[in-house]
């Protein structure tokens, strides 16, 4: 879910609001973006924006397939525009979870699918233009009652020893951009304009780094080998996945079932 987050919108309506509010955190101020520079002039206060932000605050979960996550902002879904979100199938909570422990999302996510498979369902909601529901600002929730979330998939996740060495070396030289995709689903909105830009120009930075090389692994054993004890021949064509374009490829996991598809990760 890298692009998607805990709450159903965003809390600053602009770009540069978020720019104006990057700089005062930056300087160690992030407060005096909601409540001015010196907390005296009312009409410097952005408190909807202050609320908002409070708002998306939760409890943190137990592992990351724990909790629902949403798009936030709009996409195209051929002539229609809509928002997604995925939410756990059941409720994974993993006994012994430390929260106190850095890094206890992943521990229990370790520990979840160490013993079990795991499922997360994927719903759309589509937009309708005579409701208030607005693509550029991002800040308005879009109403569940006049167009719910409607399943439409299934994201499998098998049982399974994720967190090897390789693996993680593997995850940390992959990148992923929301505009790697057809003009059929399409990112919408100002903001994912902006996501479009950053997200290129981080990947380019993490893969100098890293020293990774630009390319899209077309199966596990490109990128873990010794989990495919016998190899196929690679392929001699590597796109970026930063910019590679799919529309003409049927992915053969998919499968059709009761109107939903499955994907397994």
């Amino acid at each position: 879910m890298g692009v998607s987050a805990v709450a159903p919108n965003f809390f600053i309506r602009s770009i540069e609001g978020y720019r104006d509010l990057e700089h005062k955190t930056s300087i160690g101020k992030p407060f005096t973006y909601f409540l001015g520079e010196h907390y005296v002039n009312p009409l410097h206060w952005n408190l909807r924006e202050l609320y908002l932000g409070l708002s998306t605050r939760k409890k943190a979960p137990h592992t990351p397939i724990s909790t629902q996550y949403f798009s936030a902002s709009a996409y195209q879904l051929g002539p229609h525009e809509m928002k997604y979100s995925a939410k756990a199938c059941e409720d994974y909570n993993p006994t012994g979870v430390d929260k106190t422990d850095p890094n206890f999302l992943r521990n229990g996510m370790r520990s979840l699918l160490r013993d079990q498979d795991a499922c997360m369902q994927f719903m759309v909601q589509l937009r309708k233009p005579d409701a208030r529901m607005p693509i550029q600002d991002t800040t308005v929730v879009w109403s569940e009652k006049k167009s719910p979330f409607v399943p439409v998939a299934r994201i499998h996740i098998p049982k399974q020893q994720f967190d090897s060495a390789e693996q993680n070396e593997m995850c940390e030289n992959l990148s992923f951009n929301v505009w790697h995709a057809t003009k059929e689903i399409k990112p919408l909105s100002y903001f994912n304009e902006l996501r479009r830009d950053i997200y290129l120009h981080t990947a380019a930075f993490r893969r100098v780094r890293n020293n990774a090389p630009v390319g899209e692994p077309n199966s596990w054993c490109d990128s873990m080998p010794s989990l495919c004890p016998v190899q196929n021949e690679p392929s001699n064509t590597v796109e970026s996945a930063d910019t590679a374009d799919f529309s003409d490829q049927t992915d053969p996991s998919l499968e059709d079932s009761d109107g939903e598809g499955t994907v397994s990760l």
